[in-house]
């Protein structure tokens, strides 16, 4: 069935944070942390080919990531049916994970050495200059609550 399962492109990036670092359990966490990566520094990626698949139902077993993933979308398309469209989900986080993964390999130097610190030091940067913990996770569910009001309205 179209948009049941996530083709992505499966670079050594994956295989650096999850298996040899472990700074994500499996290889969803770090698709999910690339594309929530990939749009904040707006950085997408229309993929050509995948060498890597994980099944949608596995990712949106975490009800975060079935926001992040619902959120991204509609963020990417502005029209409320990505809020349903599976096909259309598993192809943007795909898109967006590409391009966090380029910004990561062009940005963070240690990453084949050890990509802890430099990974929390871009997570703290990216929290709001207020303090608050709200950071890119934070505006991506707000942004897409005030849309979603918006069109219901």
């Amino acid at each position: 069935m179209s948009g049941e399962t996530i083709y992505y492109d499966q670079t050594e990036t994956y295989s650096i944070l999850v298996d040899e670092h472990e700074v994500f359990e499996a290889y969803y966490d770090a698709l999910v942390f690339l594309a929530v990566v990939g749009y904040q520094e707006d950085e997408y990626v229309e993929l050509e080919s995948a060498d890597g698949e994980i099944k949608l139902s596995t990712v949106l077993g975490t009800e975060s990531y079935r926001t992040i993933i619902t959120s991204l979308a509609f963020q990417h398309v502005g029209e409320p049916e990505a809020l349903v469209d599976r096909g259309q989900q598993t192809k943007i986080i795909a898109g967006y994970a590409a391009g966090g993964e380029r910004f990561l390999q062009r940005e963070f130097k240690s990453l084949p050495t050890g990509p802890v610190d430099e990974i929390v030091s871009y997570v703290r940067s990216t929290r709001k200059e207020d303090g608050s913990k709200d950071g890119i996770l934070g505006q991506i569910v707000r942004s897409f609550d005030d849309d979603v009001l918006t069109v219901s309205d």
